[in-house]
């Protein structure tokens, strides 16, 4: 699987983020992340995180939009995985012509902190973008989009809430080949109504 330089922009907002609302929630609110998943029933003592842990990412895997949601060419999913940090998933997908879709949905304490990490992670994904541009976009709550460039080529960053997730959506692609904007919000849609839907229920 192709895994340029340019996703750890998504990695490092999210780890800004998690730290963010970690800080902002020292005390009751670890309780509330590991009951976060609907289907937990009666788990009130913490040791038994292990397997808790396992059922909060089989759920949070079904949170993830499949290739068919991604509207170019010859899209492939890799290995979904937890993020580097914090309650979630992650997973790459690449495509024909070089291009790659980074997705990572972080479960936070609940809709407030994931709109609070929604600023953290702009504010740290920008960082490592040349020439950013960063603008509103029409999804979910605080919608951000950052494009610019980096030595690998063009990168575009999409991040917003969901109730109490914190989406982030990069796409990679040649420095003469940006994503199209309709791509992008198309796969941010895909992306926003799974959440609705899943973590609704």
């Amino acid at each position: 699987m192709h895994t340029s330089a340019r996703f750890t922009l998504g990695v490092s907002a999210v780890l800004a983020a998690i730290s963010l609302a970690a800080c902002s929630s020292s005390g009751g609110s670890g309780d509330k992340a590991g009951s976060s998943s609907p289907n937990t029933t009666s788990s009130s003592s913490p040791a038994p995180s292990s397997s808790s842990s396992s059922a909060a990412t089989t759920d949070y895997t079904s949170l993830l939009i499949a290739p068919s949601d991604i509207p170019v060419p010859g899209v492939t999913e890799g290995t979904p995985s937890a993020p580097p940090q914090g309650t979630g998933v992650t997973v790459a997908f690449t495509a024909d012509g070089g291009r790659s879709v980074g997705d990572t949905i972080v479960i936070l304490p609940d809709a407030a902190a994931a709109q609070s990490a929604v600023q953290t992670a702009v504010a740290a994904a920008k960082q490592g973008v040349t020439g950013a541009e960063v603008s509103d976009a029409p999804i979910g709550g605080g919608g951000t989009a950052i494009r610019g460039t980096t030595s690998d080529g063009a990168v575009a960053i999409l991040i917003f809430s969901e109730g109490k997730a914190l989406v982030v959506l990069q796409f990679e692609s040649g420095a003469n080949d940006p994503v199209p904007t309709d791509v992008i919000q198309q796969v941010a849609t895909a992306q926003d109504s799974k959440i609705k839907s899943g973590l609704s229920n």
